[in-house]
């Protein structure tokens, strides 16, 4: 229970702490036409939508989380990346997921969309599904704990339309500095947010 305390209170002064060194981006409207492409869906009004990836090198084990932040405009709220020590791409895919909950109640966004491209996570994660995997059981179990109170959507995306998450997560891994405000993000990850909307 205290541990739970803490955690909340942690991820409480995180999230202000993000807040606080964050402003929005606007990013112009664009008209894709017919394309087939697969494209990132804005979220309803008034939402957020909170996309995340998990990048994982087997080779050397090295491994990070990406967040990326949007509104109904698609403009760039909030990000939080970082390199993490886990042991697959599923755990790096899961521990992104348990960020974008964390970052969602610390803003109070109860009703988020919460996105990814890793199909079995989302899919272990809907009501009633009976799915498990033990070697993430820990991470899905924090996820559906500090879910209970809320109206989290947890939806997959292709990964076309979740690319922006992971060009973040994989330059994350790598070590690439990437800002957390989102009025100083790279050239490059302005022009995939660009080419989303």
């Amino acid at each position: 229970m205290l541990i739970n305390l803490t955690l909340k209170r942690a991820l409480g002064f995180h999230g202000e702490f993000l807040a606080a060194t964050c402003s929005q981006i606007n990013v112009p409207v664009r008209n894709h036409g017919d394309s087939n492409v697969p494209k990132w869906q804005r979220p309803l009004n008034g939402s957020w939508k909170f996309n995340c990836d998990g990048a994982f090198n087997p080779s050397d084990k090295s491994a990070a989380f990406a967040v990326l932040v949007r509104d109904e405009n698609g403009s760039v709220v909030k990000i939080n990346h970082g390199r993490i020590r886990v042991s697959s791409a599923l755990a790096a895919e899961a521990w992104a997921i348990r960020i974008d909950v964390s970052m969602a109640l610390a803003w109070g966004k109860k009703d988020a969309v919460i996105e990814s491209d890793c199909q079995s996570s989302v899919n272990m994660l809907q009501p009633r599904s009976g799915l498990k995997n033990w070697t993430i059981q820990a991470f899905l179990d924090d996820i559906i704990s500090f879910s209970a109170n809320s109206n989290f959507v947890f939806s997959w995306c292709n990964r076309q339309a979740n690319r922006c998450a992971n060009w973040i997560a994989c330059n994350s891994r790598l070590g690439v500095g990437i800002p957390l405000a989102p009025c100083s993000l790279p050239v490059e990850l302005c022009s995939l947010i660009r080419l989303d909307l």
